[in-house]
């Protein structure tokens, strides 16, 4: 059990809050404030306030005016922001898309987004089966075990999946099924890019097959994954293709609102 996750709320991390309180004191200061200001805003004295502000503006999260020596909010807070508000419009874009792919198929369909090594689901729309396979939104599953994940392993640039792979070893085996070889996740990454869609056979979880397939942004690089998941008595090997065929029109028609061309083998959707 993490330690960190059962921790009761009065442990505390003084010197993060404080560098919070240095955060929202800037937030509502349009025109930046002197280090005075901060002190007298936030009750830091000045050696701490200096020492969070030294920090703070190395992580690009606050910026000094060189001039008038008056501190402001740094590029890195908006290309987070801009990092939120991505993903929460990902989840409302790709709501109709999810619901059609559910109609039609009838099983759970799944949209998750990369985060610290794993995939995090942040929409689903459930199978009307009793018997179904879903998840819920904001559990986490590895990036290598999952369709979702393996979509947006195999589009990422070569440097940054031969990074990801490597921050993931030893490969965790949550089935029997679970690839734990990288040089074979490799080559399993070439084909998935090839095709355009990822197949998680009973990787994940024995009795589970899944499809999925990478959202692409503007630049080609994925910013989501949708898949559709189901029991193997019901999403069959001969039903996977089909599947894929209807998922990367979804994905593809998803990515062209972000900016994205084509995604490979895709059927247009031009809603």
């Amino acid at each position: 059990m993490n330690g960190t996750e059962t921790a009761p709320p009065h442990h505390d991390v003084p010197a993060l809050r404080k560098g919070l309180a240095v955060l929202e004191t800037l937030a509502g200061a349009s025109d930046g404030l002197s280090m005075a200001d901060i002190q007298r805003r936030t009750g830091l004295n000045k050696t701490r306030a200096f020492r969070l502000l030294r920090a703070l503006a190395e992580s690009g999260y606050v910026e000094q005016d060189p001039d008038t020596r008056r501190y402001a909010l740094g590029v890195h807070l908006l290309e987070l922001g801009a990092a939120a508000r991505r993903r929460l419009d990902i989840a409302a874009v790709s709501q109709p898309f999810m619901i059609e792919l559910r109609d039609a198929f009838q099983e759970t369909v799944n949209l998750g987004v990369m985060a610290d090594g794993g995939i995090v689901y942040v929409a689903m729309q459930e199978s009307p089966h009793g018997l179904r396979m879903a998840a819920t939104v904001g559990a986490r599953d590895p990036l290598h075990a999952t369709s979702i994940g393996k979509a947006m392993l195999a589009f990422l640039p070569d440097d940054e999946r031969d990074a990801a792979i490597a921050a993931l070893l030893p490969l965790a085996a949550p089935s029997p099924r679970t690839i734990t070889n990288p040089g074979v996740l490799r080559a399993e990454l070439a084909a998935i890019r090839a095709r355009g869609y990822a197949v998680d056979d009973e990787e994940n979880e024995i009795g589970a097959r899944c499809v999925g397939a990478p959202i692409l942004g503007a630049s080609g690089r994925p910013i989501a994954a949708l898949s559709v998941s189901g029991p193997t008595g019901r999403i069959g090997r001969d039903r996977v293709e089909e599947i894929a065929v209807r998922l990367r029109a979804a994905t593809g028609a998803i990515g062209r609102r972000f900016g994205a061309g084509a995604a490979p083998g895709e059927e247009r959707d031009e809603r």
